[in-house]
């Protein structure tokens, strides 16, 4: 599933028998995402050139046990490869401060 909105609002809740759920919404909550950082064992991120274009890809990927990407969130423009720069230069201070590839302990 693909959605392109930007989350701005987001809450945490402690289930009993499920662990810590986050929940990112847009807005208006049209759409909401929800992630089970119980589960999450590591954060990727990654900044790659386009398969089929000439434009960079900055990508973030939430990985679980086994190995399974969980959820991969992409910045992304009104047009292709176009990002707002405040996201990327926020982007680019995340992996200068975490690195590209870093634990998640709660």
């Amino acid at each position: 599933m693909e959605c392109v909105a930007e989350f701005s609002r987001l809450k945490y809740t402690d289930i009993p028998n499920r662990g810590l759920l986050a929940t990112f919404s847009s807005e208006d909550a049209s759409f909401e995402l929800h992630v089970n950082l119980s589960k999450l064992q590591e954060v990727r991120l990654a900044k790659t050139k386009s398969r089929n274009a000439d434009y960079d890809v900055y990508a973030a990927r939430f990985v679980g046990e086994g190995e399974k990407v969980m959820l991969t969130a992409i910045l992304h423009g009104s047009q292709q490869g176009v990002c707002e720069p405040e996201a990327i230069t926020r982007f680019q201070e995340l992996v200068s401060k975490y690195g590209e590839k870093f634990q998640v302990t709660l």
